[in-house]
């Protein structure tokens, strides 16, 4: 039987207002330790961006073929996250 809970918010490292890439893997690590198990795990997740008093979900994605870990920092990704940074300015980058 699957198991559904929600994890997070983790937040999403950056380079100004990009994702930073280069921290990809310190960023499961870390989740590893949280919540171990989670990167290699198939769901639902949500990208938001946390400003003020809470967050907002800019995309919603589904895995399954590949896992949170290979799913959420694709490229295809990268970019959505880069583009909703870019279009609010101020906030921070959330994995949910």
């Amino acid at each position: 039987m699957s198991k559904y809970q929600p994890f997070g918010p983790f937040a999403i490292p950056t380079n100004g207002s990009l994702v930073d890439k280069h921290k990809f893997a310190q960023f499961w690590t870390d989740i590893e330790k949280q919540s171990p198990g989670l990167s290699g795990a198939v769901g639902c997740y949500i990208f938001a961006i946390a400003a003020g008093k809470g967050a907002k979900p800019w995309y919603v994605g589904k895995t399954e073929k590949s896992n949170f870990k290979g799913e959420t920092w694709s490229p295809h990704k990268l970019y959505i996250y880069s583009d909703a940074l870019n279009s609010r300015k101020r906030g921070t980058p959330l994995l949910y």
